[in-house]
């Protein structure tokens, strides 16, 4: 209920314009790597394996809103648990360009029941999910994803997806870090 109840506060305070980022240092990969600790019990519990893999070549310490970060990355490997029957979840991170501020790309890659390109082109949207139906298996609000995709645009990054049915999916987001 709590979790709810904060994408709602969340959502409406991006609708509103009324987010505003809390810019400071922090460790890209022990961001990634707590989060990931989070959400280990959850995938244990169905037998997944999640990990980490950080590129050997990218910075770690950056300036940006590491809470929000950790919220992108919560929604998409939370979406990856709970989507995923068997198999695995990484969270991976990599340099797409360097200079004075570091274009990083964030992947949470799954072995889940994947999305159809239709259902791929609109799960951004708040509300909605893959499966509207009234018997659907998978519940939730339908908000992580547009929250995740709000955040993300707030940050100046990019988010997207890549998925075949039955072969799991692939959530990217991307974000220029001084």
């Amino acid at each position: 209920l709590m979790a709810i109840i904060n994408d709602i506060l969340d959502f409406s305070k991006l609708e509103a314009g009324r987010m505003r980022l809390d810019m400071g240092p922090f460790n890209l990969r022990n961001t990634l790597e707590e989060t990931a600790a989070l959400m280990r019990a959850r995938a244990t519990a169905k037998d997944l394996k999640l990990s980490v893999d950080y590129a050997a070549d990218a910075p770690e310490h950056f300036r940006g809103d590491e809470a929000r970060i950790r919220q992108v990355v919560g929604n998409l490997v939370g979406n990856a648990v709970k989507f995923t029957e068997a198999g695995s979840i990484t969270v991976s991170a990599a340099v797409i360009a360097s200079g004075a501020a570091c274009r990083m790309r964030v992947e949470v890659i799954d072995t889940g029941i994947g999305i159809s390109e239709p259902d791929a082109a609109r799960i951004f949207e708040k509300f909605e999910q893959a499966d509207m139906s009234r018997t659907r298996k998978y519940g939730g609000t339908g908000l992580g994803l547009t929250i995740s995709k709000d955040l993300v645009t707030l940050m100046g990054g990019a988010i997207g997806v890549s998925s075949v049915p039955g072969s799991g999916s692939r959530f990217w987001f991307e974000l220029t870090l001084e």
